[in-house]
């Protein structure tokens, strides 16, 4: 008998790991359609200046913690394919931590689970603070859950469009939720990622500051 359940522990763990190996994979191919469709959506925006997609900002503060259950049935849905076709505006790609991800306009709940979002509506990699959240799972290689194993000098790599913005990473600190200076706009150029320190409920978050490499 304890032969049989310890087969059936060890049957569940390999599952476990295998349903967690795909969904990294599964960001990473999101990611990598991302690159090539961000250059056919920037020629037609250029062709199109005044059409003008709503971005729904004005959810970013209702933002809830996300299972592992509704994290996987969120992959391969329609509602995914709907978000990256139409909210997708680059990726981010982190070589130390095996990293490639999705960059979505605005912080919702829906885009979280697509991959990193932006936080402020006009925010530009060529001035000030670029600010990107990520969900932590406590999952290797899903959304920012590696993010907190980052250290000073890594690299970091944001593509949107043909333009390549590289940045090394100069700062890492946890913080208070309540501390949304780590938010705010800055006159020198920047990175900076947030995500919660654990992925259980929790009031601190890992805020990663780069730099960009020049």
């Amino acid at each position: 008998m304890a032969l049989f359940v310890t087969g059936i522990s060890i049957f569940w763990s390999q599952h476990q790991n295998q349903v967690q190996e795909n969904a990294a994979k599964h960001l990473t191919q999101s990611a990598e359609q991302v690159k090539k469709n961000s250059k056919k959506n920037q020629a037609q925006q250029m062709k199109n200046p005044n059409k003008v997609k709503p971005t729904p900002y004005d959810e970013s503060d209702q933002v809830e913690r996300l299972s592992w259950q509704d994290y996987l049935d969120f992959q391969n849905s329609a509602d995914e394919k709907k978000i990256l076709q139409q909210y997708a505006v680059g990726t981010i790609e982190i070589p130390s931590i095996s990293l490639t991800l999705p960059i979505i306009e605005a912080t919702t709940n829906s885009h979280l689970k697509a991959g990193a979002t932006t936080f402020w509506k006009d925010q530009s990699l060529s001035k000030g603070n670029y600010v990107l959240l990520g969900h932590n799972m406590g999952r290797k290689g899903i959304l920012f859950s590696d993010v907190p194993h980052l250290k000073k000098g890594n690299h970091i790599k944001i593509r949107t469009g043909a333009k390549l913005f590289t940045y090394h990473v100069t700062e890492i600190k946890k913080v208070n939720q309540k501390q949304t200076d780590v938010l705010e706009q800055s006159e020198k150029r920047q990175l900076t990622l947030i995500t919660c320190d654990k992925r259980t409920s929790t009031e601190n978050r890992i805020v990663i500051v780069a730099e960009p490499i020049h």
